[in-house]
């Protein structure tokens, strides 16, 4: 399984999105 896992950080809280590649 190819992917990217990126964690970004918001003011709100967290944004956590996968992208399959």
């Amino acid at each position: 399984i190819n992917g990217n896992l990126s964690l970004r950080k918001t003011p709100d809280g967290g944004d956590l999105s996968f992208r399959k590649t």
